[in-house]
């Protein structure tokens, strides 16, 4: 997927992606880490979680792909919890 490209091409980047569902009034946040990024100790799973616990709900994955929900009212938000990352 585009994540894996992403991924591919900047293996030392962490990547956040936002998919909006108008129609259903949801959204779902994508994280992504290349190689470089997990070997140096970033987890998207747990990026993820983190996020998602912020907007009041979950997530998670595997150390290279994750993903977590939100109301799409929430994007503007979501953009903050992830400016707020120690690190990022």
């Amino acid at each position: 997927g585009l994540l894996d490209k992403l991924a591919a091409t900047a293996p030392e980047a962490v990547f956040f992606l936002v998919r909006h569902e108008a129609e259903t009034g949801k959204a779902a946040l994508l994280v992504g880490a290349g190689a470089e990024a997990m070997a140096q100790g970033v987890h998207a799973g747990n990026l993820a979680r983190t996020i998602g616990q912020a907007m009041g709900g979950g997530g998670g994955g595997k150390p290279g792909f994750a993903k977590t929900g939100f109301k799409a009212e929430n994007v503007k938000a979501v953009f903050e919890v992830v400016r707020g990352l120690k690190g990022m």
